[in-house]
């Protein structure tokens, strides 16, 4: 396994969780108050995968996160996830928990398949 771009291991984190918890939701909490350069702890590298470049598509794209990034990440994420139902209207599928995209298709599927069946009137 080897350690992020601050030199740390994830076992890093996990033995002195205790100790690191602290440090981190302050770090939190003065970039959330104070604004902050969060450049330094999230990193992305491309890097060329042929000699002569002609397309994008001839990078690879190389995230280089600090453990303590992707801790603060899944905090936040773990806290909007409390949220979200209460912000995202429930016409939106896509990316929420037990919906699917797939289930509006299937809705505008069933109207025009009962316009087009609907006895008196023909749907144009």
């Amino acid at each position: 396994m080897a350690p992020g771009p601050d030199g740390f291991l994830g076992l890093f984190y996990h033995k002195y969780s205790e100790q690191v918890n602290e440090i981190l939701c302050n770090t939190a909490q003065s970039r959330t108050n104070w604004g902050g350069d969060l450049r330094k702890i999230n990193q992305t590298h491309l890097i060329p995968k042929v000699s002569s470049l002609e397309s994008a598509t001839e990078f690879l794209p190389i995230s280089l996160c600090n453990n303590s990034y992707k801790i603060l990440v899944k905090i936040l994420a773990n806290r909007l996830k409390k949220i979200l139902p209460c912000i995202i209207s429930h016409h939106q599928n896509a990316f929420v928990p037990n919906r699917q995209i797939q289930d509006n298709i299937l809705v505008a599927h069933e109207a025009f398949h009962y316009l087009k069946h609907k006895k008196g009137k023909l749907a144009s």
